[in-house]
């Protein structure tokens, strides 16, 4: 029996048994072209923008993700192995633990992705340097496609773990002879790269809930994910997927609810749920007892949910079934709206599939937002076709057939049927530079014959433009403008704040784009009466939750203190001078996701409803409301979703001021 994991290791450390590091992609838009980092920056504040008014649901999308794998992995060897003990580095989180980790740990594991690769190939040296002698095993989408060449290119690299690798892990730990476990790739005595290409997939009963453990303290931060099922029966070119995960496997339903019941009990009510199944309805059963259970266990209306699906995977059931669940977003691969363009994919659709499925979605469930991916410049592209695209796009918003499109640059992804035949594809010159391989703007890893890199650019930017215009006037009013936000506001700065909270010594525009280490001061307001009651005013038809109910909120201008703030606001929107009275602070924290430090303060002022001055377009109406109205107004969706924490803190805190 050989297995080098146990072998050249022994007992050499007691800290920890496995240190997982997590290295996900982050999108942080540091683009060159600066018109793209507008334009990015537009498109996130549109698609929060209109999925609020499709859905009403307050929309918030988080940019830190984690690996679902890396969790998945940790719960499957503490199933299996008594003690283990296993460490966590979530390297843009607490990047500045990485050293320790490494030098308190027998194994160190990374989950790659493309993109990833050569901060990964960083690390993996680091490690070496720190603990020479650690085991580095990598797992993942890139290295199951590209084994044997990672381990040629990287001599610090020991195993590498194919595809689905909760068995092969295990394995490793559980000492067996490794040529004989079950996807993996390592070197063999004699320094020969050996590939173990078979791998045993779990059955749905094995599959492990993932160990949120390791990620608690970090969860009020982080995009959040949920799996239902692993698997895809599509065979898309440009997809690895299938690839990766084969055949789909359903996980048992009383696994899943578990995992919501526990998020219940450390996230808000609201929070969006991403659930990354590649088909989440592509049963009916497996959709009614989620349902089902979610219901009997009190999870229904907890949650808001975003997934993906198939054209062919969806219609009036299965929508009604989804929204029960609590889905707010459904996201369509139309990909292309060129039927031959579609075929060479092998998507086995046509456009006017997509079409059609989108239209019932919006028939059946109007309140969900119809979100549709978009590649462009897919093999068998023509200037011809990209044209024909932006059209169509166009035509799609401006119509209500789809709410939100996302377009993004072809990139041919090791593992993928696109990048193994790319030269039968018309694809030439693939880079082995990883970075490149999650780029919107060139060099792209790739070119083709016909049509320029300039000319796929050029096509993106056009398709955003186009998409912004679509739904202003779908909309019929204001959508967020960024596209020269120097004109709007640009007298009104703001201070800039470290997570200490402490100034820095220069300004920014406000709604300026903000770095990780930087935030600035909102401040909310709530006012109560005499008698109990709170203060609503009603949002103008034009803005963001039109007509919704609300109090006063706002960031802080330059050389305003958190009081000052208040006082400007509240006169400003209400007419009001609370200039002589005194609130208390009821919330104060640091919102990492908003780039601000958010405070709530509550006052307490008597004054008649024909006292109070609004202008008619930010403000329509006032009215005094008790706490029994405004609970029942925030179940009816009446309030705006973020103003939902009140009530508690109205209870904890009215009887001190």
């Amino acid at each position: 029996m050989r297995n080098m994991l146990s072998d050249e290791l022994g007992n050499y450390f007691d800290n920890y048994d496995i240190v997982f590091v997590d290295v996900p992609y982050i999108d942080n838009n540091n683009y060159k072209n600066r018109e793209l980092e507008i334009k990015m920056t537009q498109y996130r504040y549109d698609c929060e923008d209109i999925i609020f008014r499709v859905t009403n649901k307050n929309y918030e999308e988080k940019q830190i993700y984690y690996s679902m794998g890396l969790l998945c992995l940790s719960s499957y060897l503490k199933k299996h192995i008594k003690e283990i003990k296993i460490g966590y580095v979530h390297y843009y989180l607490n990047y500045d633990e990485f050293d320790t980790f490494i030098g308190k740990t027998k194994v160190v594991a990374f989950s790659t992705m493309t993109v990833t690769m050569q901060l990964i190939n960083i690390l993996i040296k680091k490690a070496k340097d720190i603990n020479p002698n650690i085991t580095v095993i990598l797992g993942g989408y890139h290295v199951s496609f590209y084994a044997k060449e990672t381990l040629q290119n990287n001599p610090f690299v020991d195993f590498v773990i194919l595809k689905e690798g909760e068995q092969a892990l295990l394995a490793l730990f559980e000492k067996r002879d490794i040529d004989y476990i079950e996807g993996i790739a390592y070197r063999n005595q004699d320094g020969d790269i050996r590939i173990n290409e078979f791998v045993h997939y779990l059955n749905p009963e094995e599959i492990p809930s993932p160990d949120y453990s390791l990620i608690d303290k970090y969860l009020d931060k982080m995009n959040i994910q949920l799996s239902t099922m692993r698997g895809c029966i599509g065979r898309c070119n440009f997809c690895v997927n299938h690839n990766y995960w084969k055949f789909p496997r359903l996980r048992e339903i009383h696994n899943i609810v578990e995992e919501l019941q526990y998020l219940k009990s450390v996230l808000p009510r609201g929070t969006i749920i991403h659930i990354i199944d590649n088909i989440f309805t592509l049963n009916e059963i497996h959709l009614k007892n989620i349902l089902k259970e979610m219901i009997r266990t009190n999870l229904l209306g907890y949650f808001f949910f975003e997934c993906d699906t198939l054209c062919s995977c969806i219609d009036s059931k299965k929508v009604s079934l989804i929204k029960k669940i609590g889905v707010i977003k459904i996201c369509l691969g139309i990909e292309d709206s060129d039927d031959s363009i579609l075929d060479i994919s092998n998507k086995k659709v046509k456009f006017s599939d997509n079409i059609k499925a989108a239209i019932l979605i919006k028939k059946t469930a109007p309140d969900i937002c119809v979100y549709a991916y978009w590649i462009i410049g897919l093999p068998g592209s023509t200037i011809s076709s990209l044209k024909s695209n932006l059209y169509n796009m166009k035509a799609l918003i401006e119509k209500g057939i789809i709410d939100i499109i996302s377009p993004k640059v072809f990139i041919p992804y090791p593992g993928s049927v696109f990048y193994d035949d790319a030269a039968e594809n018309g694809i030439n010159e693939l880079s082995k530079d990883w970075e490149l391989y999650e780029r919107r703007e060139p060099p792209y890893p790739y070119k083709y014959k016909k049509i320029s890199q300039n000319d796929l650019y050029l096509c993106l930017l056009e398709a955003f433009s186009i998409c912004h215009s679509a739904y202003e006037k779908k909309f019929g009013g204001e959508i967020m403008q960024l596209w020269d936000y120097n004109e709007q506001n640009a007298d009104e700065m703001w201070d800039i704040y470290d997570k200490d909270h402490i100034k820095k010594d220069y300004l920014k525009k406000r709604k300026s784009k903000l770095t990780d280490d930087e935030y600035h001061l909102v401040v909310r307001t709530w006012i109560v009466n005499s008698q109990g009651e709170i203060l609503l005013s009603q949002r103008g038809q034009n803005k963001r939750g039109p007509l919704l109910w609300e109090c006063t909120a706002g960031s802080a201008i330059a050389g305003e203190t958190n009081i000052d703030t208040i006082n400007r606001e509240v006169l400003e929107e209400l007419g009001i001078d609370l200039s002589d009275d005194t609130g208390i602070q009821i919330v104060n924290t640091r919102r990492d996701e908003h780039h601000d430090f958010y405070e709530v303060w509550l006052y307490k002022k008597d004054i008649a409803l024909n006292e109070i001055h609004i202008d008619g377009v930010e403000v329509i109406d006032v009215k005094w409301v008790s706490l029994s109205t405004l609970e029942k107004m925030i179940a009816n969706n009446e309030l705006m979703p973020t103003l939902t924490e009140f009530p508690d803190l109205y209870r904890k805190y009215i009887n001190k001021i």
